[in-house]
């Protein structure tokens, strides 16, 4: 009966402990949210706000997110819209178009697709986005501010994560390394995700991938 009592104390102790846990991280939520709020730029949210909870906060790439959220908000963006003009998936352009276009083709086919953002690159005015579907299936998204302008394409770069789900309306083309395409004139994030994608390899931790794939 005692050891009964003490394996149930033991228990207890360790769902309190989550729960202040989760308390804890709540509450630092609430103060990036308050500090992006109050005019504090990402970096110095994050770094003060580490600084305050030690030990107890989330990653620096969970608050990094978190705080990407809040300045959405902030914004007036919606980080988790109700509706998107999707009008198809990454298998249905893979199946309709794959080996159709040459290097260099454009289409005047207009889709809105949507998928999970695995990689990310930005080369002066052009951004590249891999999008992947639930199957695995991935299709090039393409990011011009000639197409979208300065503004759009900075926020593009503030807000987007690996990890997010992204929405993109744009035409079908094939890149001039052959690679099928949608060359974005509208996008939006469909969910933004607060953690970041599993490492494939127990090297790549969340510092390194932050460093990685932080914007030029």
């Amino acid at each position: 009966m005692a050891e009964n009592m003490t394996k149930v104390s033991e228990e207890d102790k360790a769902q309190l402990a989550t729960v202040r846990r989760a308390e804890k991280l709540l509450a630092q939520d609430e103060d990036l949210a308050r500090r992006i709020g109050d005019g504090e730029s990402i970096e110095q949210a994050v770094a003060e706000s580490t600084a305050q909870f030690g030990s107890k906060s989330h990653s620096e790439q969970t608050q990094v997110r978190v705080a990407k959220r809040a300045s959405m908000l902030k914004d007036g963006v919606n980080p988790y819209p109700v509706v998107l003009s999707v009008t198809t998936t990454i298998p249905e352009i893979r199946v309709k178009y794959d080996g159709k276009l040459a290097p260099g083709d454009e289409t005047q086919d207009v889709v809105g697709v949507a998928g999970r953002v695995m990689f990310l690159r930005s080369i002066g005015g052009l951004c590249f986005v891999q999008l992947q579907a639930g199957d695995g299936t991935n299709l090039q998204g393409m990011i011009s501010k000639k197409e979208i302008g300065k503004e759009s394409l900075d926020a593009f770069k503030k807000y987007v994560d690996l990890g997010d789900q992204l929405f993109l309306k744009g035409r079908i083309i094939s890149s001039k390394t052959g690679e099928l395409s949608v060359f974005a004139s509208e996008w939006r994030i469909a969910s933004k995700a607060l953690r970041p994608l599993p490492a494939l390899h127990e090297e790549l931790n969340d510092d390194l991938r932050t460093r990685k794939h932080t914007w030029p």
